[in-house]
């Protein structure tokens, strides 16, 4: 099934509420990871929410995203980083970011 930006970008936002066990209401585009977006866990060395997140950028990315990732080309701070990288990713896989953000 074809999913509109918009679509993608919702879900993005959805699976980042999720992963941050709170509601998708109180999530603001500009809300940053670490900073407005902490993680719940009591030691650095477990996993936790950064982890989940990392991983649904890198395994939505294809390889030269992730080249731009790994140089610090791109950098996805906020909410709506994220979101626009899912978006970015849905045009060039649509069936593994759909999965990565479960619809």
């Amino acid at each position: 099934m074809d999913y509109s930006d918009e679509d993608i970008f919702n879900a993005a936002k959805k699976i980042v509420a999720k992963t941050f066990n709170v509601s998708v209401d109180t999530i603001r585009l500009d809300d940053e990871f670490g900073k407005d977006l902490e993680y719940s866990s009591v030691s650095d060395f477990k996993w936790n929410e950064y982890d989940d997140t990392l991983d649904y950028i890198r395994d939505a990315a294809d390889r030269s995203i992730l080249k731009e990732l790994n140089s610090g080309a791109l950098v996805i701070i906020t909410v709506d980083d994220f979101c626009k990288h899912m978006i970015r990713c849905y045009h060039i896989n649509q069936k593994k970011v759909a999965k990565i953000l479960e619809i």
